[in-house]
């Protein structure tokens, strides 16, 4: 892969605990499942082995029943000031409901992440859930939770759920998961260009999980396509607060014309940056793409200005979460099972028609496979 030196635009963020993550060989993982084709070769080079999934996979990562219905639990939701983060006190709220649980979200600074769990620990709550914060930004009060025996859950992080040992018992949409994301949502782009793609990269590095996604995406290139490049533009939780990512990205773009593909590591992201991009004069040939797309990003991929968003099993991944919650409350969790459980199933949605299909259920993104609620009330051992 020819690639250039990442060019930071807007202000320098703190990473969080960079963890690598490993990309392994997902072509044959049960959460990828659905229709695939696969590349030969095209363009600048050699395309082969590519996995282009642009169906929706129905089989389910979790399949074990409980021995019966889990006696309830309150759960304190730390929530991260993005609307991604906010979308997923709704998804686990319904999954808690079937349970019969009660959820409390509360307010997580990412500056100070520490506050907002020793709210939840000083509350009284048997569990405590949260998404994308590194366990080495909470050692102090991940330590107090295993002294006093409360258990915690995760999704979108990069830290492994090992049970009593450090006191996380999910990981739902971890390093591996993203991986598998990026690595369907890379074969799209190598197939796309002809194996000649110049892609950029827009991100937040605070959320280890999107290292772990970019780390993926480099991965992917590498090895499957040596004439394509990859580079970045990294913002922060403050410049997409303030509208500021849109103008950065027109201007990476104005100053680097040879780029054909802008992907976004996470749906925010791309809110507003098509209207840049036209508003510049240099929307025509630019392919944007990314991971996780919501109702706006549907919406851009029906009109035609976003050409391809890699979708993971999005409220599934609460449901993962909550299934998680009661193995624990009925004694049978295991490690095993929950690093199957977690990596989310994936496809590419590239489809007008597709898109806007998914937009007419009104829930925005897709959820996950289909009949997976009945799925997991029927593993509860619910009505």
């Amino acid at each position: 892969m020819r690639s250039r030196r990442g060019r930071a635009i807007g202000a320098v963020v703190a990473v969080c605990a960079l963890l690598a993550a490993g990309c392994g060989d997902d072509d044959t993982d049960e959460a990828g499942a659905g229709e695939a084709s696969t590349g030969e070769e095209a363009g600048g080079g050699a395309v082969e082995d590519l996995q282009i999934v642009t169906e929706p996979p129905t089989e389910f990562t979790v399949n074990d029943p409980l021995p019966g219905p889990p006696e309830a639990r309150s759960v304190a939701f730390l929530v991260c000031p993005v609307p991604a983060c906010e979308k997923n006190v709704t998804y686990l709220t319904n999954a808690a409901e079937v349970l019969g649980w009660d959820i409390e979200a509360i307010s997580l600074d990412l500056a100070n992440p520490g506050v907002a769990f020793q709210q939840a620990l000083d509350g009284g709550f048997d569990y405590i859930a949260l998404t994308g914060v590194p366990l080495a930004a909470l050692e102090e009060q991940m330590a107090e939770a295993r002294d006093r025996g409360i258990a915690v859950f995760e999704c979108y992080s990069t830290d492994v759920a090992e049970g009593e040992a450090n006191g996380l018992y999910s990981q739902c949409g971890g390093a591996e998961s993203v991986a598998l994301s990026a690595d369907r949502l890379a074969d799209w782009v190598i197939e796309d260009s002809g194996g000649d793609a110049n892609v950029v990269a827009v991100t937040i590095r605070d959320f280890p999980i999107l290292v772990a996604e970019e780390d993926a995406m480099a991965a992917a290139f590498d090895e499957r396509c040596p004439d394509c490049s990859l580079d970045a533009v990294p913002v922060t939780v403050e410049d997409l607060g303030a509208g500021e990512v849109p103008q950065q990205v027109a201007s990476y773009i104005q100053s680097n014309p040879d780029v054909d593909y802008v992907w976004f590591t996470f749906s925010d992201l791309s809110l507003g940056v098509s209207e840049a991009l036209d508003g510049a004069g240099v929307l025509e040939g630019h392919n944007l793409v990314g991971v996780r797309p919501e109702e706006p990003q549907l919406e851009e991929l029906a009109a035609g200005t976003h050409r391809a968003w890699a979708a993971p099993a999005d409220e599934y991944a609460m449901w993962v979460m909550a299934d998680q919650m009661a193995r624990h409350a009925t004694g049978v969790w295991d490690a095993a099972l929950e690093h199957e459980a977690a990596v989310l199933p994936a496809w590419v949605v590239e489809d007008q028609s597709v898109a806007q299909e998914l937009l007419d259920t009104g829930v925005g993104g897709w959820p996950g496979p289909e009949g997976y609620q009945d799925h997991f009330r029927e593993l509860w051992g619910l009505p």
